[in-house]
């Protein structure tokens, strides 16, 4: 009944956050992956590249610190949802 129902929900919860944990720590490897690739005179994109890393990183187990972080949740979050097929208009989160 209402018990299992809220049980189902609280479930799904959690592997939805253990999903959007885990697109972000890939997100992470994929950022550091392409500091690999940098050339060593692309300086701008190494920082920016290791800021998203260090960013997501961050996201994927603790709350935003600063605003850079938080728009990074929020368009990360935006970005899932369109993933996985919710399409949602950005001022609705």
């Amino acid at each position: 009944g209402r018990r299992q129902k809220k049980h189902e929900l609280m479930v799904a919860s959690v592997m939805a956050l253990l999903g959007l944990q885990q697109y972000f720590l890939n997100y992470a490897e994929l950022a550091e992956s392409m500091v690999t690739k940098l050339g060593p005179n692309e300086h701008a994109s190494r920082k920016s590249l290791e800021s998203v890393a260090a960013n997501m990183r961050h996201l994927s187990r603790l709350p935003p610190t600063n605003f850079h972080q938080g728009a990074q949740l929020v368009l990360s979050i935006y970005i899932t949802l369109h993933l996985t097929g919710e399409v949602v208009s950005i001022g609705r989160i």
